[in-house]
């Protein structure tokens, strides 16, 4: 398979802002942030004569990365755009927080991804709250700090869902 982005980035936009909807300022934008990194980070000389978990050689840098508000249009068909370019996606980073966990379009792109067949490049960055607190069994952190979005916890069915 041709791809054409070495990563697909899924995060909710209220993690890419400096001031969030709840009023939260000084935050940390960490769409662009990771982008800017992967696109921008040299690969060790000695590591570029192994080959990618894709089997293609590695590259100098990991670019580009798909960031939506970046690479769409803003009159573009989202869902036909998004879908495309999970297909071109080698890998998927989930910038993972308790935003992200309740976002259906993370939620969505993680399980589209696993429907590719590709659950083992799926990487996960969290950047807030704790994985797996939405079982309710870890003492003193509430369920509503759940950072791994559905799509994450828990394994397709025969019927894609």
């Amino acid at each position: 398979m041709d791809y054409k982005y070495w990563a697909f980035l899924s995060y909710s936009h209220q993690d890419n802002l400096r001031e969030r909807a709840d009023g939260t300022k000084g935050c940390i934008r960490w769409a662009e942030w990771l982008h800017e990194s992967l696109e921008t980070w040299k690969v060790p000389a000695e590591f570029r004569s192994r080959q990618t978990r894709t089997g293609e050689p590695m590259p100098e840098r990991f670019n580009p990365a798909f960031q939506d508000e970046k690479e769409l249009p803003l009159n573009s068909d989202l869902a036909s755009s998004i879908r495309t370019a999970l297909e071109q996606s080698r890998f998927l980073i989930v910038i993972c927080s308790p935003r992200s966990a309740r976002s259906f379009y993370v939620n969505e792109e993680v399980r589209y991804f696993k429907q590719l067949g590709r659950l083992d490049r799926i990487l996960a960055l969290i950047v807030d709250g704790e994985p797996n607190a939405s079982e309710g069994n870890k003492f003193g952190v509430p369920v509503e700090q759940e950072c791994f979005c559905p799509a994450l916890r828990h394994p397709l069915d025969q019927d894609g869902n």
